[in-house]
């Protein structure tokens, strides 16, 4: 589980200093963009391992689904500092890349984040992306067992990213 965990954190350290250089040239202006979700995630409270899936709508988009996956530490009891990896995927199945970071408070049993991302890539219009996005997370526990918390959250997030518009073929 730490072999995919350091994977995990390689790509979205790695991607997200590539991007750091600028916006890759060809890439269309940034245009806002909104969303919001509803998932649930499990922490493993021995090693800060993050893992979570949630659904939602975003604009202009439509229906996403979106995986996390990375890391919490925990400077004192009641906060936490995120970094993840958020992989979200439009009703097309084109995925968009971002390098997240934040801070919160742990949910006992509720709690909240603020998050930052740096749009990273992603694949068909996605592929050139840059921009940023910033969120809001309302975390509320569902269960405490052993190393594992089980909690359900609600998000909501704006931020300015470019893409590609795809052309559609004209009708003869």
């Amino acid at each position: 589980m730490k072999g995919r965990l350091a994977v995990v954190l390689a790509l979205a350290l790695g991607v997200s200093t590539a991007t750091a250089a600028g916006v890759p040239h060809g890439t269309s202006a940034l245009r806002k963009f909104t969303y919001r979700g509803a998932g649930t995630n499990v922490v493993n409270i021995q090693t800060g391992e993050l893992r979570e899936l949630w659904k939602g709508r975003a604009n202009p988009f439509g229906k996403i689904t979106t995986h996390v996956a990375g890391w919490i530490e925990r400077p004192t009891p009641r906060t936490l500092v995120v970094h993840a990896s958020m992989v979200i995927v439009d009703p097309r199945g084109d995925v968009l890349i971002g390098a997240c970071t934040g801070n919160g408070t742990v949910p006992l049993p509720d709690g909240a984040e603020e998050w930052s991302c740096q749009a990273t890539g992603g694949t068909g219009k996605f592929q050139r992306s840059g921009g940023q996005w910033s969120l809001h997370i309302d975390i509320h526990r569902v269960s405490n067992q052993g190393v594992t918390q089980k909690n359900r959250f609600t998000e909501g997030g704006t931020g300015r990213l470019s893409w590609s518009a795809r052309r559609r073929a004209k009708r003869r």
